[in-house]
């Protein structure tokens, strides 16, 4: 994960380090950056998209 961190700055990115800032466990940094990676999926469901 740091590995990755290191190699590009994104949006999920951003969420993990700061979630790991905080002294939470990997697995909480990971899936709160895979909820930033996909945090568009609800709005296109509220638009009329199929899902």
């Amino acid at each position: 994960m740091v590995l990755y961190a290191e190699h590009g700055f994104d949006v999920s990115t951003f969420v993990a380090r700061v979630v790991i800032s905080t002294g939470s466990d990997i697995y909480s940094a990971v899936a709160a950056a895979a909820g930033a990676l996909n945090g568009s999926a609800a709005r296109w469901r509220e638009r009329g998209g199929d899902a």
